[in-house]
């Protein structure tokens, strides 16, 4: 299973290669494949069962779901129950100097070193916020020195515990949610990043497996820290061709194309990406090796 993220923040040292993309391993909710991907105006029991798989493909059961809910679609789509998934086709493959990029107007720093300033803007406001709450306690006296001292050296060990045992978790957790709330914006760019990974991968016919959105929600299904939003996806043939050291082209483009998906979808729509920076560092770990 791989799954593709948003977030930057919870990405440490150089994972294995997957359609994680750069991403972290997660078990979201499933994906459905809803009546509008189908020709019939009914759901099959086809797509029921494909939707259990989907649904059932984690833990001891993840390969062996995954393979069966990748068989049943080739199925379907052999049938023509199930449309569109397979069949996006790529472009020609060619090298753009710098100068023709800009010539088109793609600013390259914009589109391959996103800049999460959403988060960084949230991240200073609630550090000022809690400076100034303790600093207005300390002059009305309703906080003395030991007592301030103590919270400052109190914060930092919770601070330094998590990066350690969560590379972060409970820091970005805050800072996520604290952004929801504090930026109007913040949850639609994540759900675009999202369901640009998701589409591309249904149209070049990497079956997805589920996403989450926010990094609450990845909590709340693993109960686990060190997860963030992102989109998985059945990929076990993948995993193999990795770990037998036989990469075909056709699965590298495939990799690339999702995995540089959600930063395309957000410099598409707002000009300029700010996640994604995770799946652009794992794909570039995958062309070194």
């Amino acid at each position: 299973m791989t799954a593709i993220s948003y977030s930057k923040r919870l990405t440490t040292g150089c994972p294995r290669p997957s359609l994680h993309g750069v991403l972290p391993r997660s078990f979201p909710r499933h994906v459905t494949i809803r009546r509008h991907l189908v020709r019939f105006n009914a759901i099959s029991p086809s797509l029921d069962k494909l939707d259990g798989l989907l649904h059932q493909s984690h833990g001891s059961k993840t390969a062996s779901r995954e393979k069966e809910a990748v068989s049943l679609v080739r199925e379907l789509v052999e049938s023509g129950e199930l449309k569109a998934f397979g069949q996006g086709r790529q472009v020609p493959k060619r090298s753009y100097t710098i100068e023709e990029l800009r010539l088109n107007k793609i600013n390259t720093k914009d589109f391959l070193a996103p800049e999460d300033t959403t988060l960084d803007d949230v991240r200073t406001k609630l550090q000022l916020s809690a400076a100034a709450g303790l600093l207005a306690g300390f002059v009305t006296h309703a906080v003395d020195t030991f007592y301030l001292v103590q919270t400052i050296i109190f914060l930092g060990i919770i601070l330094t515990a998590d990066q350690v045992a969560n590379a972060g978790g409970l820091e970005a957790l805050v800072v996520d949610s604290a952004a929801r709330v504090l930026n109007s914006t913040y949850h639609e760019r994540v759900a675009k990043h999202e369901a640009g990974h998701l589409l591309i991968a249904y149209l070049l016919g990497l079956l997805p497996k589920g996403y989450t959105l926010s990094s609450w929600e990845a909590f709340m299904e693993n109960r686990r820290l060190n997860f963030q939003a992102g989109t998985t996806f059945c990929d076990s043939e993948f995993q193999e061709e990795i770990a037998q050291g036989k990469l075909s082209s056709s699965s590298l483009d495939v990799y690339a194309c999702v995995a540089l998906a959600g930063v395309a979808t957000e410099w598409l729509r707002y000009g300029r990406a700010e996640g994604g920076l995770s799946d652009i560092m794992q794909l570039d770990n995958l062309m070194r090796a």
